[in-house]
């Protein structure tokens, strides 16, 4: 008489849950090598348009101040730095820094000498310039100190034709081209090196 009703369902089973995350764990896990290297070249192009900056900064400074100014960087790494193009940091050092009473009282500070301005700064993590023995074009040698040679800046705005090729994850690479005549710096497309056998 009184049987037992079968309703529907109003919930999903742990098994149909169970496979629908592995369905997602493996589109994820397909999707993941595209969005991090997405991601990378995305790192490279932003480092790249910064080094461009910086590039054009220099060189307005030198038209500014009528005092050639160098940029230089370190290959293998992300470091780089602008500086007058006479600015030796060895002579730096040795020559005595400028005295300066605070306004406390006698207490005095050493200042650097006016005039030598050096910017330090560095590229974003996973990003490095590549070493100018690696690249195939003429590209400035490095010296003793690590150092590649300086790209220098001259005060009516010109330069040195120069590329610089920086390298970010997974070997993808971007070059930049400056123009020596114009003083301007163009950033090529990141692409991939392929792997030397």
């Amino acid at each position: 008489m009184y049987g037992i009703r079968i309703g529907k369902r109003r919930g999903y089973t742990l098994s149909e849950m169970l496979v629908v995350l592995g369905v997602l764990v493996m589109v994820a896990a397909l999707a993941q090598p595209a969005l991090r290297s997405a991601l990378g070249d995305s790192r490279l192009r932003s480092a790249a348009r910064r080094v461009r900056a910086e590039l054009a900064k220099t060189r307005l400074r030198a038209m500014q101040s009528g005092q050639a100014q160098r940029f230089r960087y370190q290959p293998g790494a992300g470091r780089f730095e602008v500086a007058p193009a006479d600015y030796d940091a060895e002579t730096e050092r040795s020559e005595p820094a400028v005295e300066h009473e605070t306004a406390a009282g006698g207490d005095t500070e050493k200042l650097p000498t006016p005039g030598k301005k050096v910017v330090e700064q560095e590229l974003p993590e996973g990003v490095a310039f590549v070493d100018a023995e690696e690249m195939l074009s003429a590209a400035p040698p490095v010296d003793e100190e690590g150092w590649s040679e300086p790209i220098v800046f001259y005060p009516n705005g010109r330069t040195a034709d120069a590329r610089i090729r920086l390298r970010g994850e997974r070997d993808a690479v971007v070059d930049l081209s400056l123009r020596g005549l114009t003083g301007v710096a163009t950033v090529g497309k990141p692409r991939h090196e392929e792997a030397e056998p």
